[in-house]
């Protein structure tokens, strides 16, 4: 789980492309209301005015409806993207167990965005499946792209802090390492996380309190691919698929160092728990799954 990294660099998309509809929608305002050129009007009946403005209006009203829909659309995105049940906000969970027994599995990626980020992606991508990043924010600068094409393919996003230390940090170091990255993820893509997974699975190095104090879920796992030691791909999958069970948090690196194998190893890993009739979730997706049996269910006789 090795580090690298970079500077802050200012883009607001969401806020860029809110403020363009907004001036669009501004600039029809006031060519639809303006009064018309005297030469027109010397021109122009009465009538023919009377005729033209209400098309005018209708046109408007389809483009503003146009432009509010496509603002919710990508609000709600993000807000599924972020969204963690009340009930665990602020805990420590390595997996979920479902009641159910369903078959799912929510497979995590650590240290991107990185070089092998968009190969990743484009496995997910071809098996139709979504994932959980959890990034570091220096690792951010140089993969823009790569992390923004995580949000945009509906992937989740969790906090991994920006310089990825193992040894203890103060509350105001820990504010700072998980603040930066939460503040530049939110920045590239417009994501407010909820979601942390310390470096290294290290529970007490003030991290994880500093996490939890803020009502972060920490995402730990129960499977654990050690993609990130001198393993082979065979190896790696046979791990995987040996130790895979009903809501099992799989964990895995896109970034951080040379991930060729787990590249190599990832389609092979997806086909054959597919033939074993998992499906693929990402963490707030369990998570809901989880949240969903836990709600009392109405008796329609009670009514």
């Amino acid at each position: 789980m090795s580090t690298l990294y970079f500077r802050r660099k200012s883009r607001r998309p969401r806020r860029r492309a809110t403020f363009l509809a907004t001036l669009f929608v501004l600039s029809a305002l006031l060519l639809a209301f303006r009064p018309l050129p005297a030469k027109l009007l010397a021109r122009t009946t009465p009538q023919q005015i009377t005729a033209v403005r209400p098309e005018l209006e209708a046109a408007l009203v389809r483009q503003i409806k146009t432009v509010d829909a496509q603002l919710v659309k990508a609000q709600e995105a993000i807000s599924v993207n972020s969204a963690i049940p009340a009930q665990f906000q602020g805990q420590i969970l390595p997996k979920i167990d479902l009641q159910s027994g369903e078959k799912v599995v929510a497979l995590t990626f650590d240290d991107g965005p990185w070089t092998h980020t968009p190969e990743v992606l484009d496995i997910l991508k071809k098996f139709d499946i979504k994932a959980t990043f959890f990034v570091i924010g220096r690792h951010i600068a140089a993969h823009q792209e790569a992390l923004k094409r995580v949000v945009k393919e509906g992937h989740a996003v969790g906090n991994h802090t920006w310089n990825h230390h193992y040894h203890n940090v103060s509350a105001q170091t820990a504010a700072a390492e998980l603040g930066q990255t939460a503040n530049l993820v939110k920045e590239v893509t417009g994501v407010e996380t909820v979601m942390f997974r310390p470096p290294g699975g290290n529970l007490t190095n003030g991290l994880v309190n500093y996490a939890t104090g803020q009502n972060y879920f920490v995402a730990m796992w129960s499977v654990d691919s050690r993609d990130y030691t001198r393993t082979t791909v065979a190896a790696m999958t046979e791990r995987v698929l040996r130790d895979a069970h009903s809501g099992a948090i799989v964990l895995m690196h896109d970034g951080g160092g040379n991930r060729a194998a787990t590249v190599e190893a990832l389609p092979q890993i997806i086909g054959q728990l597919q033939k074993q009739g998992y499906r693929f979730v990402t963490v707030p997706e369990l998570l809901e799954l989880k949240a969903r049996e836990s709600k009392p269910k109405i008796n329609p006789s009670q009514g």
